[in-house]
């Protein structure tokens, strides 16, 4: 992250997830406990889009679950960021 952040929006996380109810939280502390929270729904979303797929409503798992790898990695390295 070379460029300059000036908000939510120039973020690429923002552009994949929606974060822009955490970005608007009043301390950086804050703000990283909510993507903890943002994490925490990936996993839930993790485990629906499993059971759908044993259940034969989706035909796709190997690519939501490469998405979702992919999203959890940008929150995390955000996270990670935000911490330094």
């Amino acid at each position: 992250m070379s460029e300059e952040i000036r908000n939510h929006k120039d973020l690429e996380v923002w552009k994949k997830v929606y974060i822009a109810e955490g970005a608007a939280r009043k301390s950086k502390k804050e703000f990283i406990q909510f993507l903890y929270i943002a994490l925490g729904s990936l996993s839930e979303l993790e485990t629906q889009i499993i059971i759908a797929s044993r259940l034969e409503y989706l035909n796709n798992l190997d690519t939501l679950l490469e998405d979702l790898k992919f999203v959890r990695k940008l929150i995390n390295g955000l996270i990670y960021y935000l911490k330094k």
